[in-house]
């Protein structure tokens, strides 16, 4: 293997393992990480990643709800959140 298919190998690498673990922890699948190697694709997903609701936002409470939470739906939550990191 030559000198320029190993950079390329570590450039992808760097590239894509952020980008998959990213993905993963707010809830999509990491096979999203594909359209950033298509070209004008990649720029669409990112329009649409960074306006669109995700997924973990609907675990988490809102300012305006954290007052009517009891302790229990804090636990929960705590757990939820627990799980996902994982």
């Amino acid at each position: 293997m030559d000198r320029q298919a190993v950079l390329s190998l570590i450039g992808f690498a760097v590239a894509v393992v952020p980008v998959t673990q990213i993905l993963h922890r707010v809830g999509y699948n990491r096979w999203w990480a594909v359209l950033w190697f298509l070209p004008l694709i990649n720029l669409i997903s990112l329009w649409v990643f960074a306006f669109k609701r995700w997924p973990i936002d609907a675990l988490q409470p809102t300012a305006r709800d954290a007052d009517q939470w009891s302790d229990a739906d804090h636990k929960t939550f705590r757990k939820l959140l627990n799980e996902r990191s994982l």
